[in-house]
């Protein structure tokens, strides 16, 4: 059980769109596990990757029932650097609607400061939420950087991002 006494229920949306490497499940696939109505089928043998994971919404207690993920089809996940917003490919750009737009550039601006970014994941894009924006970086591989910059205009900052190719894995 999570904040406030949040519970998973019939939502099940991380079965989606997370990747579950042990099982070979891609992201934005069904894992082959999960029963509609009835949650995962192995759930006292989940995976690590699974038992790791705590869905963001039941974590925070200030997070509302819309921010439910089979609600307002995402999922965040929340590490020290970084909140990810995984997308359900079968919704259209719910982060840009409010009330959410504005809680994920506040959380940008929040964190920003300390290196910490906002990104969205949706079908195979990756988006950087700003504390104005949201800039789409396009397909980001695991083993680019992304780099945001502070750039004064007179008084006001603004802040740019953009990604650096990494170095090909070796063969």
């Amino acid at each position: 059980m999570g904040a406030a006494g949040k519970q998973c229920g019939t939502c099940g949306l991380c079965c989606k769109t997370m990747v579950i490497a042990e099982l070979e499940k891609p992201k934005d696939r069904w894992c082959p596990n999960f029963a509609r109505g009835r949650g995962c089928t192995i759930y006292p043998d989940r995976p690590k990757s699974c038992r790791d994971f705590t869905c963001f919404w039941l974590l925070d207690p200030a997070m509302g029932p819309e921010w439910k993920p089979d609600k307002c089809k995402m999922v965040l996940d929340a590490r020290t650097d970084w909140l990810v917003v995984h997308v359900d490919p079968a919704a259209s750009r719910p982060w840009e609607q409010e009330p959410y737009f504005s809680y994920l550039t506040e959380m940008a601006a929040r964190n920003i400061a300390r290196g910490a970014s906002v990104l969205v994941m949706e079908r195979g894009r990756t988006i950087i939420i700003l504390p104005d924006r949201g800039v789409d970086l396009g397909v980001v591989a695991p083993q680019d950087r992304i780099v945001v910059n502070k750039v004064m205009t007179g008084t006001v900052p603004s802040w740019h991002a953009r990604v650096i190719a990494g170095d090909s894995p070796s063969t």
